[in-house]
């Protein structure tokens, strides 16, 4: 059975090299056969292995440079991601740094204030009860002053009292700005955290992409290879062929 015979059993046009090669069919042009008149021609041979490695080798510094911009892509790539993590990481530690600063500064201020008004509650508390008659101690007979400096009912109702009162007031001006500050401290764990997982998301998709596109790009040579160039040098080899035998299209 000739090449022919197996074209037309497979339905593959005898005149396109391309369908021909995917078929896995050489055309063999020469040995005319039996009949008077016939012209014989010399076999054509083409090496469709060896065809297909030149392509390959033909496409090869092409896709090495693809492959080269594309790592260059990739190690840009890391670079930013590596560039946005320290910025982040620097502006969460400033954020953080600042509110400290500033909370401390409040505190101070808030404390400062306290103080004046803890003094100034417990003079208008002491004129009031002196006023009265409730400030000064009892004085024994004998004595110029008092047992104590303070009576007891001014200790009990007044003194005792407002002294429980300022306490509990610097404590929450304590507990406010202790409390910022926690949140403060919580807030830049949070976004280090969060930095740090998208920084590694980043660079590990990075690192499966770059593998993946070497190998597209491998795929997309040997396509290209067998699919396209080696057909176009069969065609040219069978050009070349039927120019020198003068062999009609």
């Amino acid at each position: 059975m000739s090449w022919r015979d197996d074209a037309l059993r497979l339905g593959v046009d005898q005149n396109n090299p391309a369908a021909l090669a995917a078929a896995g069919i050489t055309p063999d042009y020469g040995g005319g056969g039996g009949g008077g008149g016939s012209v014989s021609y010399p076999p054509f041979n083409f090496d469709w292995t060896a065809a297909r490695n030149q392509a390959l080798a033909e496409l090869t510094p092409y896709y090495e440079q693809k492959l080269a911009d594309a790592k260059g892509d990739v190690e840009l790539a890391k670079k930013y991601i590596e560039e946005d993590y320290q910025k982040g990481i620097r502006i969460s530690r400033e954020d953080y740094e600042r509110t400290m600063r500033t909370t401390n500064e409040d505190l101070t201020t808030n404390l400062a204030e306290d103080t004046l008004t803890r003094t100034q509650e417990t003079r208008e508390a002491q004129a009031g009860a002196n006023r009265r008659g409730t400030y000064v101690g009892q004085i024994q007979p004998g004595a110029e002053t008092a047992v104590a400096p303070e009576s007891s009912f001014y200790q009990e109702y007044i003194g005792q009292p407002l002294s429980e009162k300022q306490r509990l007031r610097k404590l929450a001006i304590e507990r406010a700005i202790q409390r910022q500050q926690e949140v403060a401290g919580v807030t830049k764990q949070r976004e280090g955290e969060e930095y740090t997982t998208e920084r590694t998301r980043g660079l590990t998709a990075q690192n499966i992409q770059y593998p993946r596109t070497q190998a597209e790009l491998e795929e997309e040579k040997r396509e290209k290879a067998f699919n396209v160039v080696a057909p176009m040098k069969y065609q040219e080899a069978l050009t070349r062929y039927r120019a020198a035998n003068s062999i009609p299209s």
